[in-house]
């Protein structure tokens, strides 16, 4: 068993993520050795018990809105109307 990465690319690769998997739960390796083999924290080889494939990404609060929000539709409608106005200006001439 090589594991050459350390940090985030280990609790990321699905290989290495079931193979720890399996080692601990069906080989019966403890917790410790696979930290100690792995270099990772005791809460990702927890996630990783707990999850049987990487969890992925999740936004926990929605996305403010820009400070601009509230007047987006005048200036749409601004814009509209300046462009009505060149396009009618040169209907007439």
């Amino acid at each position: 068993m090589d594991f050459q990465q350390k940090g985030k690319e280990v609790y990321r690769d699905m290989e290495q993520w079931t193979e720890i998997r399996q080692r601990v739960l069906r080989e019966g390796v403890s917790k410790r050795q696979i930290m100690r083999e792995t270099g990772m924290h005791w809460e990702t080889l927890k996630k990783i018990l707990e999850h049987s494939s990487p969890p992925g990404y999740k936004r926990n609060k929605l996305p403010k809105k820009p400070k601009i929000g509230p007047y987006i539709g005048l200036a749409e409608y601004d814009l509209n109307s300046v462009f009505t106005m060149r396009y009618m200006s040169l209907i007439v001439l």
